[in-house]
């Protein structure tokens, strides 16, 4: 709706050939960044058989990163918490890992189910919640029921 009048637009819409056919055929400094970037894209793909996205793998990466400063916390805190625990803090960080497998998977249309963790034997609230806070950082106890 535009004020009283109902507008109906129909938008066309494109293929990839044709976005590539105009790209190489107008001279601008638009164009000439576009062809550069898809000669680029296009050259990567016949060479190695594959294009990266550079951000993906960046994003990766940290997460990877991430993932390995939870697990050396979780090998120095070995000593202080008990079996049952430790197996929980792996059992997060194994469905951590699947689903982000499965986001992945589903980024490139080829999800399938494959497998989850047994039933949660563990169930949060807001005592134990408060509790494993607190021990991660024993030198300073929080409550936020007195907030």
């Amino acid at each position: 709706m535009e004020g009283q009048r109902q507008i109906v637009r129909e938008i066309p819409l494109y293929n990839l050939d044709v976005i590539i056919s105009v790209g190489y055929r107008v001279n601008s400094k638009n164009a000439t960044s576009f062809r550069r970037w898809a000669t680029s894209v296009l050259k990567q793909y016949v060479i190695k058989g594959y294009a990266i996205n550079q951000q993906i793998k960046l994003d990766r990466y940290k997460e990877l990163k991430d993932v390995v400063r939870l697990m050396s916390r979780a090998i120095g805190l070995q000593e202080e918490v008990s079996n049952e625990e430790y197996g929980g803090l792996f059992n997060v960080i194994s469905d951590y890992v699947y689903a982000l497998d499965t986001l992945d998977h589903y980024d490139y249309q080829s999800l399938a189910i494959q497998k989850t963790t047994s039933d949660a034997s563990f169930h949060a609230t807001y005592d134990n919640a408060m509790e494993a806070i607190n021990a991660l950082n024993p030198n300073r106890s929080l409550d936020f029921n007195s907030c």
